[in-house]
């Protein structure tokens, strides 16, 4: 599988705002409603203006594959990811994540800490965090977990 990486640019607003509202996508958000293209475009440009944003593309094989993004708030990184529909359920998303911490690891020196949020029902997240050698913290917010992986 010949995985390509670069950041996410202005090019990216739509296919990103695309995934975001995937239904499926949606169902495993911890905010269930639908976005819409004005929030989105207020929300894209903020977050590629950010420099503690760290906004992956993912591309097999030429094809966009998936998203990755890191939050760095002071020494701790929020992981959020998706996999477009295309290529779900086929195991495409624990070398989507592994890949895209690569980056983030070449990019930033200063974080401590990986964050995860993931809802209880994820099962397929759960399992890829897990994989990548993240520890199950804690529940976060009621209606999930938080998966935490300490810098090596």
């Amino acid at each position: 599988m010949q995985l390509e990486i670069r950041k996410v640019d202005e090019r990216d607003l739509m296919l990103i705002f695309e995934w975001a509202n995937d239904n499926a996508v949606r169902a495993q958000s911890f905010n269930l409603e639908r976005i819409s293209l004005e929030e989105h475009e207020k929300w894209f440009r903020k977050k590629i203006a950010d420099l503690d944003c760290f906004f992956y593309i993912i591309r097999k094989d030429s094809k966009p594959l998936g998203q990755a993004r890191f939050d760095l708030i002071k020494d701790v990184s929020t992981i959020s990811y998706s996999v477009s529909k295309e290529f779900r359920g086929m195991g495409h998303g624990k070398e989507l994540l592994k890949i895209s911490i690569d980056e983030f690891k070449k990019e930033c020196s200063s974080y401590k800490t990986f964050h995860a949020k993931v809802k209880s029902e994820n099962i397929a997240s759960k399992r890829i965090f897990t994989d990548l050698g993240f520890s199950l913290s804690k529940k976060y917010d009621g209606n999930g977990l938080l998966y935490i992986l300490n810098k090596k």
